[in-house]
């Protein structure tokens, strides 16, 4: 198996060099031949994914944060020869969570397990999202939580991790101003006060279950509107969220289409995987089963649509 790795030494707490060449020496023992890549200020994980692609490479295995992953994904939507590897180093790691490839908990990823998932698992054709002309895996954020991603502090990140993010929300919640936000869904519109919109690909939002409806195989988009535009909406619903209360708040509501359009007054802020992209007025749309991703095998069946479910859990392709 040829594989190419991209690591991202800033991503994450912890230095994890060691931990990576650990799964490197296992891989090289299942009879993997494994290509060392790191990203760097003037080498992105995108160009580097490109350079892999064009060298043949089989897996392209990404190894840091969500964003890491979101860099390396523009590279492979379009090549089916071409599989998604996780190795999760970053803060959150909220698809290897998502996915089932990495136990997470506050002392890191369980990089061991995510070593034995590429070789053991499965490789399942997986939708992305595409907000302008960036593709997204997880979701992407319209208002508040990219107003934070645009501004938290990184070594303030590397050092606190996710609580970072928290601590910049509460402070920017203070003097956050939401925006009159028009929606077009699949052509039908609707017009709110809002601080959030999120479009989501998958069910988690950092580390909570906000999409709960959410596949990343059913070919659509679960759109999440937050009504509202002071902090006390912002505290109220992001309280909720954390509870799993949101679905229940009168004024949150969640519809589903395959494309979006967004635009406001004031303009807002944009992210996809937390990486901010731009401002509205911005076009969403799902690409179906665009890339082909390695998952634990026991998660082939529950990452799949209910309708091709039985298809998916008897046949997938194996990747070692």
């Amino acid at each position: 198996m040829r594989a190419t790795l991209i690591f991202n030494p800033v991503a994450g707490q912890r230095e994890m060099r060691t931990p990576l060449h650990n799964v490197v020496g296992y891989l090289t023992e299942q009879g993997w031949s494994v290509e060392w890549k790191e990203t760097t200020p003037d080498i992105s994980a995108t160009a580097l994914a490109r350079q892999a692609v064009a060298a043949g490479a089989e897996v392209v295995i990404a190894a840091g944060g969500d964003g890491t992953i979101n860099g390396v994904l523009q590279a492979l939507i379009g090549q089916p020869q071409v599989r998604l590897g996780i190795l999760p180093t970053g803060t959150a790691n909220v698809w290897a969570r998502e996915s089932g490839i990495s136990n997470v908990s506050l002392l890191g990823a369980n990089l061991e397990r995510a070593g034995e998932v590429l070789v053991n698992g499965v490789t399942l054709p997986i939708d992305v999202g595409k907000a302008g002309d960036r593709y997204f895996l997880l979701m992407s954020g319209v208002g508040f939580d990219a107003h934070v991603t645009r501004h938290i502090d990184l070594r303030f990140k590397r050092s606190l991790g996710a609580l970072a993010y928290a601590w910049t929300a509460v402070y920017e919640a203070l003097k956050y101003r939401g925006a009159r936000v028009r929606i077009i869904i699949d052509g039908e519109e609707i017009t709110r006060n809002g601080w959030l919109v999120t479009i989501s690909n998958s069910k988690l939002y950092a580390l909570v279950p906000l999409a709960v409806n959410a596949s990343v195989t059913d070919g659509m988009l679960d759109i999440g509107i937050f009504a509202g535009r002071q902090w006390p909406h912002i505290l109220r619903q992001a309280i909720a969220i954390v509870l799993g209360q949101h679905m229940r708040d009168p004024e949150v509501e969640f519809l589903r289409g395959k494309e979006i359009h967004v635009q406001s007054v004031p303009p807002l802020p944009v992210h996809v995987d937390a990486e901010p992209i731009g401002h509205t007025p911005m076009t969403f749309s799902v690409v179906h089963k665009a890339v082909r991703i390695i998952v634990p095998r026991e998660m082939a069946g529950p990452m799949s649509e209910p309708t091709s479910l039985m298809i998916a859990s008897a046949a997938p392709e194996p990747t070692g």
